[in-house]
């Protein structure tokens, strides 16, 4: 078209590093988070596992300490794709 100024190039072909280190606490808080939730998960499974000594079936009341890591797992989880998502 005339008089479209073409002189210049496109701003988005442009290399830059701008915002590289909000993806990089992003992707660093993720892999933590899902650390803390692989290590809160492992938990709750171990607790949920246990069977006091002289219990020969597994009672109700048992299981409830595993409810606490349980849920820090899924918080951290979500968390974790949370920041996944930031990327």
């Amino acid at each position: 078209m005339a008089g479209m100024d073409m002189s210049g190039g496109s701003g988005m072909a442009a290399m830059s590093l701008v915002g590289t280190g909000r993806k990089l606490a992003a992707g660093l808080l993720a892999l933590v988070l899902l650390a803390f939730a692989l290590r809160w998960l492992a938990r709750a499974f171990d607790a949920a596992r246990a069977m006091p000594a002289g219990v020969p079936e597994p009672v109700a009341g048992i299981r409830a300490d595993a409810l606490s890591p349980a849920c820090h797992a899924a918080m951290a989880l979500g968390m974790a794709v949370m920041f996944v998502l930031l990327l």
